[in-house]
């Protein structure tokens, strides 16, 4: 079966790509044909040169201008080759019944990350509860998180959302509370599954990383909004138990040498780890490694929130910057966990796409 998905655009983040390469993966082993509609991401030279003319036209300044294309893409030479060589995607500017007709879709799937969240798919929302696509294929949404517990949709936005929903053939969601919210909001019925990250085995992503030397003795720290505190935080943890600092940040802060793989390595060979990112704690998990979660309140701290829960980690947050270690990990109760909800998650899919 030929799958399209829709998801976040890549850009320069680590998780956002990766959790689109673990879902084609999780559906090529079961048979299907999975293709990513790689949209907002995608523009020519020539568009490049436009846009940059016109936000200089119009704000009066040279900061903030729009991101130069490699290979048609916007974001980070490093991502963009393991894009090229790892994902299955096409870029796309506009969906309509056409992209269904073009691609020969027979089921289009919409996941995971913040693919339900207005603030972070502006003029696409609707995209994301598959408008555009016809009554004749299926109609999926995977995992979908709206990234916080309140709800941030207008009236506008809620109405129409609702009637697109009822069109859909089966939703499940990543988060506790997006169950509540599908059911108050949107009328709908929604069921709880993994990310797709966390949907595949630690030897999955060891593959990938194989060709990066392997370190000892590293707290590795991953940020998202890097801050002092969380600075301090792993500089006491690395002086208490003898280990070195590795910091990595996504987005505007990446070195041009960060590459998907390396961050891989980084959970592979870290003795513990510090983040505030969802997938810096998915990671953690499926690596079975000690961590510790800052809240990032601009990222949706109900993500991270309710993963910890289901696994009964909800210790690992750290408060205010306090360094109150939490008890060691019940790695057995965790990875025991984590079997029963992988299966979970395959036979949504499974039972979807039937």
């Amino acid at each position: 079966m030929r799958i399209g998905i829709l998801t976040q655009p890549f850009l320069r983040n680590y998780g956002g790509i990766l959790q689109n390469w673990a879902l084609q993966q999780v559906l090529l082993k079961l048979g299907h044909e999975p293709l990513t509609f790689e949209h907002d991401t995608c523009y020519t030279r020539i568009r490049w040169l436009l846009r940059t003319i016109k936000q200089i036209g119009t704000k009066g300044s040279f900061a903030h201008l729009p991101a130069y294309p490699y290979k048609g893409r916007v974001g980070h030479k490093p991502f963009i080759d393991f894009i090229e060589k790892q994902i299955h995607s096409v870029p796309t500017r506009k969906f309509s019944s056409d992209t269904e007709k073009r691609y020969a879709c027979d089921a289009f799937i919409v996941g995971s990350d913040q693919v339900w969240r207005p603030d972070f798919n502006i003029g696409r929302l609707h995209n994301m509860y598959l408008d555009f696509a016809s009554d004749n294929v299926k109609k999926i949404v995977y995992a979908a998180s709206f990234g916080v517990s309140d709800w941030e949709y207008s009236e506008t936005e809620t109405s129409h959302c609702s009637r697109l929903a009822k069109r859909l053939d089966a939703i499940s969601v990543r988060e506790d509370p997006a169950i509540t919210l599908c059911r108050e909001y949107l009328k709908a019925n929604a069921t709880l599954a993994l990310d797709p990250t966390m949907v595949l085995n630690k030897e999955d992503y060891t593959a990938l990383c194989e060709n990066v030397p392997k370190r000892e003795g590293m707290l590795f720290v991953y940020a998202l909004h890097l801050n002092n505190q969380m600075i301090d935080y792993a500089n006491k943890l690395s002086e208490e138990y003898g280990l070195k600092t590795q910091v990595l940040e996504a987005g505007d802060n990446l070195h041009s040498d960060d590459s998907i793989e390396q961050w891989l390595a980084s959970f592979r060979d870290a003795a513990c780890v510090v983040t505030d990112s969802y997938h810096g704690a998915a990671f953690s998990i499926i690596f079975n490694k000690p961590f510790h979660v800052f809240k990032n309140e601009g990222g949706g701290t109900a993500r991270y929130e309710s993963l910890l829960k289901q696994f009964n980690l909800s210790s690992r947050i750290v408060e205010n910057g306090r360094a109150s270690l939490p008890t060691a990990i019940d790695w057995n109760m965790v990875n025991s966990r984590h079997d029963e909800l992988k299966s979970v998650s395959i036979q949504f899919l499974y039972n979807s796409l039937a």
